[in-house]
């Protein structure tokens, strides 16, 4: 089981934007080759899958496989768990 540790709520919440979630899914499901397919696959502009992609990939959720002359991003996971604690306080740089 592959565990992903955020240091904040900030991180979290970057996390489970609809757009990210949905290229996730996208992802799983279908594999696309290129960064260029998984744009296509979700109807959105390669631009801002890119980046997009780019912010998953800062989060650790996403890597990045060379194929020829594109990128394939790729999700080593099925499925998300969330685990927060409500107890524990938050560290200091959440807001950053």
């Amino acid at each position: 089981m592959l565990v992903l540790n955020l240091p904040n709520y900030a991180e979290l919440a970057r996390l489970m934007r609809e757009k990210n979630l949905e290229l996730l899914r996208v992802l799983v499901q279908h594999d696309p080759a290129s960064i260029r397919e998984a744009a296509e696959l979700v109807d959105r502009d390669y631009k801002e899958v890119h980046r997009n992609l780019n912010e998953l990939k800062t989060l650790g959720v996403v890597e990045f496989e060379d194929v020829g002359r594109s990128k394939q991003p790729v999700v080593h996971f099925d499925e998300l768990e969330i685990d927060v604690s409500l107890t524990d306080p938050e560290p200091a740089d959440a807001t950053a």
